[in-house]
């Protein structure tokens, strides 16, 4: 049955309100982060960090980070200076 509420709820994760696959208020947290692929995200390290980069800049941070190797990248976002 529908019912009435007070407010709308806050908008889930990315586009057409799925929910975001990574928790990026904890990696966009300004601490240096390091990141394994298979564990920490499935996509190609590339991929994640187009992810990265976007979340980043949605938030008005600058996006850093380091390819460590082909599997394993350190991430880290920080105000704009």
């Amino acid at each position: 049955m529908a019912e009435m509420i007070n407010e709308m709820p806050k908008k889930r994760g990315g586009r057409a309100g799925r929910p975001c696959v990574y928790d990026w208020d904890k990696l966009l947290d300004g601490n240096t982060w390091m990141l394994s692929r298979g564990v920490d995200y499935q996509c190609l390290t590339s991929s994640f960090l187009v992810y990265f980069d976007k979340a980043c800049r949605s938030r008005g941070l600058v996006p850093e980070y380091v390819v460590v190797d082909p599997n394993t990248i350190c991430i880290k976002a920080h105000q704009k200076k």
